[in-house]
């Protein structure tokens, strides 16, 4: 009866390597594998033949806690090996570590992590002269060959353990770990237990305990609490792309594991020329020699026995890359790659990441909510077809509405392969491998489809914060036709927007509350309470614009505020229409209130048919007047959102903005112009090449091809037309030739 612990590095091969070899020489009675103890009773589910890489998907959904955290296993894993070559050994395999509902996981979203980088590995890369923990793990650990790799390993470890303080999260589930271990080791046979190194100094030397019973699992504490195996893939597991689970670039620590470290580096540089290319990027024969024989030289120069993993990806850099980068190569930090990275890196890190998507064996349990989502897509023809499908369904519409409310509701769970339009009844159904594993991760939420999103409703609204986001909860609710709304969420919406002190939050979320009415799907009691919650908003709304003071850059949110707060006086609310008119009035009048303000208060006054279009004309030009003409687009965008026809229903207000433009020099000009771009871009396309053409025929012009895009930017044209002028002013003063 011996104890074999052996520390590994979730998914490296040569760790699974080591774990084979154990197993192998040991041929132990016990296999122990770091892994949700709940899994044991269906442990026959992960020998059924799946093609990594898969994963363990746990969940425990409650009313005071919500946790989803994966576990998941590639060819490679030590993990799967050891679940593997033990039973093909005939030991009895076991999981050892908390289920993913117990306090001891909480915050750990991936259950075989890196945790943070600590002192021992900041001082292997040193002392080995690599760049970046990861390199020196490859070049400590991958690269040697195995033997003494144990030893190195377990020194590793140890001294890892010694400079890094233990988290509550890590005694609790060692402490779980550990009861496993004296249970085996007093059934007596050799025990091999395989677990993260970080564990591995607190489990070794254990005493067998033959008087424990076998150690129990908790209980969870709801029902919605489970675990499933689903497909996984490798970008997934790729440290680059955000996993923490810590080795990088997985697709080449599956070809070292498969076809030898010797043929890693060929196998990358492939890939990758061939991802480039057809991608339109041109890689001659030339350059693949070139930086072959710089990763060759590389490893050479570095001591390594064959082209390291960060051999190629420095090599690629130096010979492909012609500019200068302005970040470190993510690599060496091991950081996710940012936008506008170059394309050369990008192919790069991607080859390397991998594309290959595990599945699973057709006999494979699958939850509830998997079968019932099929039945649903088959009954109303929702299924993915090679091409992308699109489907345009109205609300309200019986012929539509089972069809609708279905693909709603998948788009509430996230998922993938179905879309819809932000602001049309459009929706696109198409082929996307991680169909299949949403809809796995998504049984977390009920076994049927009404059922899951019902209970998605509900975890949004509980994690919902502020007026927008709690309003676009209920547009969720009503869009996926699902119960009528609670007492509670009426009441915190009330009480929110009562105290919501930011015009354009509150603006935006009184869009949404009026989307809610004009679109339907509401029963006469929520469309009143509803009606309410649109009269609050209205009212605290006209107490805020008219405290909004001082002058500064144009706020479209505030514009779009106002607009909102019209459109909801259009209504049948019960708001006094003259407080509306007053409040509008005041703030169209206050030389204190921003332009734009101003601008959309008089637009408000004309669209709810308290001005005509000259009458609003007149009062804008009289404004217009008297502003500094830098900051004449400024109240035109507040004027030209919400009231349009004042500029395009006659020439008087014309005339004003033509006649303040004229008085203006170029650099006044050019300081007014990037309100005035965003003024003019509030009419649609038509109607400003109508004010174009009316405004050269003021000059005695035939305006012609006004709607045509520029090839560039306007206002860079005019601060290089503006440039261009001043160098030639001090060119004459200057007196230069």
């Amino acid at each position: 009866m011996t104890l074999h612990v052996v520390g590994v590095r979730h998914h490296s091969p040569a760790c699974a390597a080591l774990v084979r070899d154990t197993l192998r020489a040991v041929r132990p009675r016990w296999v122990l594998v770091e892994g949700p103890a709940d899994f044991n009773p269906r442990m026959g589910e992960l020998l059924l033949g799946h093609t990594p890489p898969v994963a363990l998907f746990s969940f425990h959904f409650a009313d005071d806690r919500r946790h989803a955290s994966w576990a998941p296993f590639c060819v490679y894993s030590p993990e799967w090996i050891a679940l593997h070559e033990g039973s093909a050994l005939g030991a009895d395999v076991r999981f050892v570590d908390l289920p993913a509902w117990d306090h001891g996981m909480d915050g750990l979203e991936n259950r075989y992590a890196d945790g943070p980088l600590a002192d021992p590995d900041v001082a292997l890369a040193e002392a080995l002269g690599e760049q970046g923990t990861d390199a020196a793990w490859d070049v400590a650990f991958e690269l040697p060959p195995p033997d003494g790799l144990q030893e190195r390993l377990t020194t590793y470890f140890r001294g890892l353990r010694e400079r890094m303080p233990a988290s509550a999260s890590d005694l609790r589930r060692e402490a779980y770990m550990a009861r496993w271990v004296r249970w085996a080791l007093g059934q007596g046979g050799e025990v091999v237990v395989v677990c993260g190194g970080f564990h591995a100094p607190v489990l070794e030397g254990l005493t067998p305990d033959p008087e424990a019973g076998e150690p129990e699992v908790p209980a969870p504490t709801t029902d919605r609490s489970a675990t499933w195996l689903i497909p996984y893939d490798e970008r997934r597991l790729d440290s680059f792309a955000g996993y923490a689970s810590g080795m990088p670039s997985p697709a080449w620590y599956r070809w070292v594991w498969t076809e030898g470290v010797e043929r890693a580096g060929p196998r990358g540089l492939e890939a990758t020329a061939t991802g480039l290319r057809a991608r339109g990027q041109v890689v001659s024969v030339a350059d693949t020699v070139a930086a072959w024989t710089q990763a060759t030289a590389l490893a050479r120069v570095r001591g390594h026995r064959a082209v390291a993993r960060v051999d190629l990806l420095d090599a690629v850099v130096s010979t492909w890359v012609k500019e200068a980068l302005p970040a470190p190569v993510p690599w060496s930090a091991r950081t996710a790659l940012r936008p506008g990275t170059h394309p050369v890196l990008v192919e790069l890190v991607a080859r390397l990441s991998g594309d290959l998507r595990g599945t699973l064996h057709p006999d494979t349990p699958l939850p509830p909510l998997v079968h019932h989502v099929e039945a649903v897509r088959r009954q109303h023809d929702l299924q993915a077809a090679a091409a992308p499908r699109t489907l345009t369904l109205r609300r309200g519409d019986p012929r539509h509405e089972e069809r609708r409310l279905a693909l709603e509701r998948l788009v509430l769970l996230g998922v993938a392969g179905i879309t819809r339009a932000a602001r049309e009844p459009t929706f696109v159904i198409q082929d996307d491998p991680m169909g299949p594993t949403s809809v796995l991760e998504a049984a977390a939420y009920g076994p049927t489809l009404e059922d899951a999103a019902l209970a998605k409703l509900e975890e949004r609204a509980r994690e919902a914060e502020g007026f927008v986001a709690l309003v676009a909860v209920l547009e969720a609710s009503v869009r996926t036709g699902l119960p009528g709304l609670s007492a509670r969420a009426l009441a915190d919406l009330d009480a929110v927007a009562r105290e919501e002190h930011r015009l354009d939050v509150l603006g935006d979320g009184l869009h949404g509350l009026l989307g809610v009415v004009r679109h339907g799907g509401l029963s006469d009691a929520d469309r009143a309470a509803v009606a309410v919650l649109v009269d609050t908003s209205l009212d605290r709304g006209l107490w805020l614009v008219e405290g909004v003071q001082g002058q500064g850059p144009v706020d479209l949110g505030r514009v779009a505020a106002v607009q909102a707060l019209r459109d909801a006086a259009m209504g049948g609310v019960t708001v006094d229409p003259d407080r509306v008119r007053g409040v509008f009035e005041r703030v169209a009048d206050d030389p204190a209130a921003p332009l734009d303000l101003r601008g959309s208060a008089l637009g408000a006054l004309a669209s709810l048919g308290h001005l005509t279009a000259d009458g609003g004309a007149d009062r804008a030009s009289a404004v217009l007047a008297a502003v500094e003409p830098t900051r004449l687009g400024d109240y035109l965008a507040g004027l030209l959102r919400l009231a349009r026809e004042v500029l395009s229903d006659g020439e008087g207000l014309l005339r004003a903005v033509d006649a303040s433009l004229a008085a203006m020099d170029e650099v006044a000009f050019l300081a007014a112009l990037p309100s005035l771009r965003v003024a003019f871009h509030q009419l649609p396309t038509r109607e400003r090449a109508d004010v174009g053409r009316s405004v050269a025929a003021l000059h005695g012009r035939v305006g012609a091809r006004l709607t045509a895009r520029l090839a560039h930017d306007p206002a860079l044209v005019a601060r290089g037309m503006a440039l261009e002028a001043l160098a030639e002013a001090w060119r004459a003063h200057l007196g230069v030739p």
